[in-house]
């Protein structure tokens, strides 16, 4: 019967660990992503913020983001968060 119990609870702490694993992991990804775009947007700022914003879109598209608005301050380009689709 303990063992039962034992096993049950090692289970639930080992998929508790494994759901954190990937939290952290989708975290970074999108923090690799979000830096990607802002570098590609900075590369390309000198033509213009249109050509700028695109960058960062092909970039954070191509990471499997997708562009969302900033809510927190004011840009003139979108923000990249994880995509539900990957």
């Amino acid at each position: 019967m303990w063992a039962t119990v034992v096993a049950a609870v090692l289970v639930a702490v080992f998929g508790g660990v494994l759901l954190l694993g990937q939290a952290v992991v989708a975290r970074h990804r999108a923090g690799a992503a979000a830096d990607l775009a802002a570098l590609a947007a900075a590369a390309s700022w000198a033509h213009g913020p249109e050509r700028a914003c695109a960058a960062a879109r092909r970039v954070a598209g191509a990471q499997g983001c997708r562009p969302t608005p900033s809510t927190r301050t004011p840009r003139p380009c979108a923000t990249p968060r994880p995509s539900a689709t990957r």
